[in-house]
């Protein structure tokens, strides 16, 4: 049974270009969304103290196998928390490490409620 898309079912603010009103929309306003709760932590946002991930927190933990499942299942926690339109595909979702880089590479794949086909994010966590 082939399901009706409507592009535009999710839009949110542009950050971007925050004066020219302009809005993104569906897999473009999830992405922004996916980076608003990484970028933030908790206790940082006014009246939602509780907002965010707690990757800071791993800022200078040993970069190996451990510490990349911890973060995996810190940012798959707060990505299920704060984006409930996302359905996330744990097999294909990943964090590997990349200590010659002091870096953790970041795979999150996943499905939109309302939108065909899955998508994938791909980020780098810094040190």
């Amino acid at each position: 049974m082939a399901t009706n898309y409507i592009y535009g079912t999710y839009s949110d603010l542009n950050q971007l270009a925050p004066f020219e009103r302009e809005l993104v929309y569906d897999v473009d306003a999830v992405f922004q969304s996916i980076g608003n709760i990484l970028q933030t932590e908790k206790g940082e946002r006014f009246f939602r103290p509780e907002f965010g991930s707690e990757l800071g927190g791993f800022l200078f933990e040993l970069n190996d196998a451990g510490t990349a499942a911890m973060v995996e299942k810190w940012i798959v926690d707060a990505i299920e928390r704060w984006d409930t339109r996302l359905v996330l595909d744990y097999n294909r979702t990943s964090v590997d490490q990349n200590p010659d880089n002091y870096q953790m590479d970041l795979l999150l794949a996943f499905s939109i409620v309302g939108i065909p086909g899955t998508v994938s994010y791909r980020g780098v966590l810094k040190a």
